[in-house]
């Protein structure tokens, strides 16, 4: 009904309409990005990419919004890293966040929780699924959920490196111990 509220209830007239708005959204879209990729602050940690980037300061317009700003990011990243990365949209008071489906521990809703927790007075809320969501809070707390934030995520990479590392020193006695059997060394 929305639908046809705005752009009419014809499906011919609706067509038309939309064939002429979506150019105006793709360079909308391509103008964004651009303006992310000069703003947008990188971390390259190994294994992981994390991306901040000022949602506050690098928006002119509505359009796009601020979760799709921080997916166009995303999209971006994984393409240029080939790698899991994890964006980060920050204003005054929301964090939208975007997280590669690879990195199986990043929770949202989990980062939701322990801010709840932690800052009971900083009003979170929000909330998506695993790998994307948005998680507003009052201003004066925006430091403090950013700290919480980027410590779960400095967590979390801690981790999938000690995985990692234990993987291959398991992997070098595997080897060691069949080179030992087999008369080599």
């Amino acid at each position: 009904d929305l639908v046809n509220d705005i752009l009419g209830a014809d499906p011919a007239k609706q067509k038309k309409l939309i064939e002429f708005i979506k150019p105006q959204i793709k360079e909308m879209i391509k103008q964004q990005l651009e303006t992310n990729k000069r703003y947008m602050q990188i971390e390259d940690k190994e294994k992981l990419v994390v991306c901040k980037l000022d949602i506050e300061n690098t928006k002119m317009f509505t359009f796009p919004p601020s979760g799709k700003t921080t997916g166009i990011t995303q999209d971006y990243l994984i393409d240029k890293y080939k790698k899991p990365v994890i964006s980060l949209g920050i204003s005054n008071d929301q964090i939208n966040i975007r997280c590669s489906r690879e990195l199986k521990k990043f929770d949202v809703n989990e980062i939701m929780k322990i801010l709840k927790e932690n800052l009971p007075y900083a009003q979170v809320n929000g909330g998506g699924h695993r790998t994307a969501g948005s998680i507003s809070f009052v201003e004066a707390a925006k430091e403090e959920v950013f700290n919480i934030v980027e410590e779960y995520i400095e967590k979390l990479w801690s981790k999938s490196i000690n995985i990692v590392r234990k993987m291959k020193i398991r992997i070098f006695k595997i080897n060691y111990h069949e080179r030992i059997q087999s008369g080599k060394k």
